[in-house]
């Protein structure tokens, strides 16, 4: 059941990327799914390898679907999710806090990478004013889609876990 309800959740995350979240836009920057659910999956992960697969899958995902210069979303979302996995094996519950240095953490990742490729490939140096106004918006549109998504997600789960399976019993 987790493993079809997971396979649902990324069949869902390009629909929603690229047709409604393009609605979401602040100054051509939207929110990015793929980042929210890397975080979502390096949480729920028991082990490092699985939530970093899933991490560099959505990465790759990322890249073959939306375009862009190959390479940097699976760097990025994979560098994100060992790095949140290292993070969240330090607390015994991920709390909002916790969630937001995650985000923080993500948008920078992401904004540093664009940069350093964007600047090498173009040829053209960018200013650290545009790096930084880049980031806080992809920080703040993570966030405020990213925590209550991911709040709905990990009660959802906590639900399915505690949730009793009904006793059958068999006549003799």
């Amino acid at each position: 059941m987790k493993f079809v309800f997971t396979a649902f959740i990324i069949f869902l995350i390009p629909i929603f990327q690229y047709t409604f979240l393009p609605f979401l836009s602040f100054q051509h920057l939207t929110p990015d799914l793929f980042l929210i659910m890397t975080i979502y999956f390096s949480i729920i992960m028991r082990s490092y390898d699985k939530g970093y697969l899933y991490g560099l899958g959505l990465g790759l995902l990322q890249d073959l679907i939306g375009g862009g210069i190959a390479g940097v979303n699976t760097l990025s979302k994979g560098l994100l999710s060992l790095l949140s996995k290292i993070i969240s094996s330090r607390f015994l519950r991920v709390h909002s806090i916790t969630q937001l240095l995650f985000f923080l953490l993500g948008s920078l990742i992401d904004s540093a990478l664009l940069l350093v490729t964007t600047s090498s490939l173009l040829e053209k140096s960018l200013t650290l004013h545009i790096f930084l106004s880049t980031m806080f918006i992809k920080f703040a549109l993570n966030t405020l889609l990213g925590i209550p998504l991911i709040s709905y997600l990990l009660k959802l789960e906590e639900a399915v876990k505690t949730r009793k399976r009904p006793v059958y019993y068999v006549r003799s």
